[in-house]
């Protein structure tokens, strides 16, 4: 078997693993489920499972930011787009695809599970981590000035998404979460754009 071969069948097992263990743990709850249920479904050992999970939670906690990956291999960048409206560009296709739902429902599971509460926090870190690494390749941002600009949006962004699931006390309000989005981009759109316009603002030819 050549190794990108190899790559993909452990990528697929990965995979397999991982929804296997989201859609037992949603239905049934962390401690509802065994591995030995989950490796059942998969077709495979425990040692399987643990040659790529140290447990149930890490297995949870890798479906989102999978799931999100994938999202952002069908995203296209608006041509000639400067930082907001590729974040706004790539935020509203992922909106679209579900994020907010997603990140809801590892609050949910962070809250009945005290144990997932780090991993939960992690991965939701790990999806605007994978957004910001999208967009630099595809804007090919090296000026120092234009990578904080795009950190400091992100940040935000994971922030007050963040802070509206906390908020929740059961079902998060996904329109609130929408409506938060709309004001960082409201609040951090002129700025950026300011600097980008300042003298000695460094552009990039985005053609």
């Amino acid at each position: 078997m050549t190794s990108s071969l190899r790559d993909t069948k452990r990528a697929a097992t990965r995979r397999a693993l991982a929804d296997a263990t989201y859609r037992r743990v949603r239905e049934h709850g962390f401690d509802g489920v065994t591995i030995e249920e989950i490796t059942t479904d998969v077709n495979v050992s425990r040692r399987t499972f643990s040659n790529y999970f140290a447990n149930k939670e890490e297995a949870v906690a890798f479906v989102p930011v999978d799931r999100i990956r994938a999202e952002l291999e069908e995203w296209v960048v608006p041509e000639q787009a400067d930082i907001p409206t590729a974040v706004r560009s790539v935020v509203g296709h992922l909106m679209n695809s579900g994020l907010p739902l997603l990140l809801a429902e590892l609050d949910r599971l962070g809250r009945s599970h005290t144990p997932f509460g780090p991993h939960a926090r992690e991965a939701q870190w790990a999806v605007w981590e994978a957004v910001g690494d999208r967009l630099r390749a595809e804007l090919l941002i090296d000026d120092p000035r234009e990578r904080r600009n795009l950190a400091m949006l992100l940040g935000a962004l994971y922030g007050i998404v963040s802070a509206r699931l906390a908020e929740s006390e059961e079902a998060a309000d996904l329109a609130a979460v929408q409506e938060s989005v709309a004001e960082v981009f409201t609040w951090l759109e002129p700025a950026i754009r300011g600097q980008a316009g300042a003298p000695g603002a460094g552009g990039v030819d985005r053609r």
